[in-house]
């Protein structure tokens, strides 16, 4: 029996996990940029940071109307500079 696809239900709350490099100071100010530009008012919360402190992890909470939407937002985000990943 084939294994049944999960499709995601739009408008969801998606968490967006975020690890960036911490010399890049600016980074949380950019990202919280994309987020307004997408009608995001969530605020990007710090989560971890690496054991030599290299990387900051930032958790995102955000709702998103559509796929396009997250498409979108994800590719933006993941090529600001400083971003190393997003999840």
């Amino acid at each position: 029996m084939p294994e049944k696809k999960h499709e995601i239900e739009f408008p969801t709350t998606w968490n967006y996990r975020v690890i960036v490099e911490a010399a890049k100071a600016d980074c949380y100010d950019t990202i919280l940029k994309v987020l307004k530009k997408h009608g995001i008012d969530a605020k990007p919360e710090k989560k971890n940071k690496s054991s030599r402190g290299k990387y900051h992890s930032y958790r995102i909470p955000a709702v998103l109307d559509s796929r396009e939407m997250m498409d979108t937002l994800s590719s933006e985000l993941s090529a600001l500079e400083g971003v190393k990943f997003l999840f």
